[in-house]
């Protein structure tokens, strides 16, 4: 990411049940990440050294917007584009566990790990989804929003 090879981090945040002792292949592919991606990135990134905050926030935010034909209705924060934003507690120590995830996946491929920074709000176009940790958003919000026809990166020159 440092040096710009990969260009996104994102999450398909695909939380299929699991049986533990069940055939590893029978199963449904995928895992809850969705609400871990930002804290363990910027945990294992900006923490660590690895990343700039700012290179977090292209990898995460900016890139996609821009790869996908949204920037910059979504990706920054400008006069104009979607109030799509985080308020992050970078200070914030956080041990995640299953039970104080939002997904009912029931399990996290991160139990027990301890990140330092975590989200405490976030907003949708503005309005509150995640308020002091909680959900506060009613399903449902969300808007599909059509991409670039094209598979070209407008990141490459």
């Amino acid at each position: 990411m440092r040096d710009g090879t990969l260009s996104v981090v994102a999450s398909d945040h695909a939380p299929k049940a699991k049986d533990l002792n069940g055939d590893f292949l029978a199963q449904g592919f995928g895992s809850p990440q969705v609400e871990t991606l930002l804290p363990v990135t910027y945990d294992s990134g900006v923490n660590r050294g690895h990343i700039s905050a700012v290179r977090l926030v292209q990898v995460l935010c900016e890139n996609p917007a821009r790869i996908f034909g949204l920037y910059p209705h979504k990706g920054t924060i400008a006069v104009g584009a979607d109030a799509d934003l985080v308020v992050f507690d970078p200070a914030r120590e956080f041990a995640i566990r299953a039970g104080n995830q939002h997904s009912n996946a029931g399990y996290t491929l991160y139990e027990g790990r301890t990140v330092l920074g975590w989200p405490e709000m976030s907003f949708q176009r503005g309005k509150r989804v995640l308020w002091q940790g909680e959900i506060a958003a009613q399903p449902g919000q969300g808007r599909f929003l059509p991409t670039l026809e094209s598979c070209v990166d407008p990141l490459k020159p």
